[in-house]
């Protein structure tokens, strides 16, 4: 777990993001993985009662250790939510939304951006049924 105390190290302005070894991120994740407390490295991993972001899911490797897809799913949304907040970019944040499968929230974004991107992005939503095999 040596990789999640680097993160939290850094978090609070401890350790500097280059002294951290690809070795110890890779036992980390192994041991996340093997771990029966899974949840509750993600609620220490957390930001006080914030959202999770992007860099910090990709740098403690969540989706490749994490085995609950629902929980997995939360996750994605959060950070299709954080991601999109920051940027107002719905093509930034759209592919966490389809992990999560909120294809209605994606739909409800792209309709309110005005720009020229969102506007396309909104007619290739509502244009196809992704239902079928065939859309």
């Amino acid at each position: 777990f040596s990789s999640f105390n680097v993160r939290r190290q850094m978090s609070n302005g401890g350790t500097d993001r280059s002294k951290i070894s690809q070795h110890n991120a890779s036992a980390g994740c192994f041991a996340a993985l093997l771990s029966d407390y899974q949840e509750m490295l993600v609620h220490t991993i957390r930001p006080s009662g914030d959202k999770l972001d992007w860099s910090t899911v990709r740098d403690l490797r969540l989706p490749f250790w994490l085995r609950s897809d629902e929980k997995l799913r939360q996750i994605s949304e959060e950070v299709g939510q954080q991601m999109y907040r920051d940027s107002k970019d719905i093509l930034k944040s759209a592919i966490f939304f389809v992990v999560a499968g909120k294809k209605r929230t994606l739909m409800n974004l792209a309709a309110a951006d005005n720009t020229d991107s969102g506007k396309k992005f909104y007619k290739f939503l509502s244009g196809y049924d992704f239902s079928s095999d065939r859309g």
